[in-house]
């Protein structure tokens, strides 16, 4: 379990509590809809896909994406208006809002450390089925943690949160505090390309179209991508370099079956830099869900993205290499291999090379564990997730009114 301050969360806590009460004094505007995620740092996860999603209606809502400044917008449609986090203009927006939708908390759109929105309809979608341990679960739990994190929990998170099934339900009570009541179920946003032909078609063009932007002597006719997209370690422990890793042999092999990985690294990873090789490449300023779209196999470790794929049923690989140091040093998990796998499991470098190739060679060989894993963890994915999340907000904006 992490350590923690008891000092600075009491103190973070006072100053929370001393300002939260004047959210309550601005009225809300239902028409005014705020979007942002990942600390004001990125667009392009859930919060980015809804608001699109939202922006595409026939519908007279204002929308504000809330980020800052020098942010990637681009994926944004053209109806939802750019403010920069902090500025006087985007904390307006945020104590009038009528709803407000983060993946983290309430940081990702003020810098200020509580609930700027008061009485929104805010919602956290998180950013996965939570493998390792998240939020209050992170920590030892003492009657005083749980006593600190009682009072916290109104001032700083969303009122709601996504649910993508019955089992994921259990972790977000324990991890945020949440009642039933709190918890819209469906999938995620982010995942509605997987439902659509047309999308998987346009991420494997984007994807053949980065590959060979960086070297033009790749064949991309009849080419398998892998994607690597190991999680972050709170300890900083950086993953392996697969291209330095793998064996000679190995990696003639991907080049007669005309296999490449590319490597995206975990947001909190991305300034490492990591260099390409003859069949590893590293792309970094894509999309996650344009990855998994146009992927044929995924190798990650205890990152959520593994939960995502199982709805593409493709090859899944965990290269857990360093499971005992991470499980120590970094996160607890919530459940154990058995429990939760979502294909191979592999420890070794000579174990991961052949769990590829079988994976290559059989993509049908591990379909009826996926299914099984997505009707137990991900049991409210579909793909009218986003009208799901759409009806149940305007559904608690009429409460608010009446």
């Amino acid at each position: 379990m992490r350590p923690y301050d008891i000092a600075t969360k009491l103190l973070r806590l006072s100053c929370a509590w001393a300002r939260y009460p004047f959210t309550f004094l601005t009225r809300k505007d239902p028409k005014v809809w705020a979007f942002g995620e990942w600390l004001g740092e990125r667009c392009g996860d859930n919060s980015a896909y809804f608001a699109n999603y939202v922006a595409r209606l026939d519908t007279d809502l204002k929308l504000y994406w809330i980020c800052r400044a020098g942010t990637d917008t681009s994926m944004l449609d053209s109806r939802v208006k750019v403010l920069e986090c902090g500025s006087d203009e985007a904390e307006g927006i945020l104590r009038r809002a009528g709803a407000v939708f983060v993946d983290h908390g309430c940081y990702d759109v003020s810098p200020c450390r509580y609930n700027v929105y008061g009485q929104a309809v805010s919602v956290n979608f998180w950013h996965g089925f939570a493998l390792k341990k998240i939020g209050h679960d992170e920590y030892k739990q003492t009657l005083i943690f749980r006593m600190y994190c009682k009072l916290l929990d109104p001032v700083l998170n969303p009122r709601y949160f996504v649910t993508l099934s019955d089992e994921y339900s259990k972790i977000l009570k324990t991890a945020f505090g949440l009642k039933p009541k709190s918890l819209i179920k469906a999938g995620y946003p982010r995942n509605s390309i997987f439902y659509s032909a047309e999308k998987l078609r346009e991420a494997r063009e984007k994807l053949l179209e980065l590959i060979k932007a960086s070297n033009s002597e790749f064949n991309t006719d009849g080419m398998k991508i892998i994607v690597y997209m190991p999680t972050w370690r709170d300890n900083r422990d950086q993953p392996p370099n697969l291209g330095e890793i793998f064996s000679k042999d190995f990696t003639a092999w991907l080049e007669a079956n005309n296999v490449v990985v590319i490597h995206k690294a975990h947001f909190e990873d991305s300034d490492v830099a990591s260099k390409d090789s003859r069949r590893v490449i590293n792309i970094n300023n894509i999309s996650a869900s344009i990855l998994l779209a146009g992927a044929d196999m995924l190798i990650s470790d205890y990152s959520s993205c593994i939960f995502d794929y199982l709805i593409l049923d493709r090859p899944i690989i965990h290269f857990a290499y360093d499971y005992e140091r991470y499980t120590t040093l970094s996160r607890a998990l919530y459940y154990t291999w058995d429990e939760a796998s979502c294909g191979s499991v592999v420890e070794t470098v000579e174990e991961l090379q052949r769990a590829i190739m079988e994976g290559i060679r059989s993509p049908e060989a591990q379909s009826e564990l996926r299914q099984r894993r997505l009707a137990k963890l991900m049991s409210y994915e579909d793909a009218e997730a986003c009208k799901k999340i759409f009806d149940f907000v305007n559904e608690r904006l009429k409460e608010m009114k009446s």
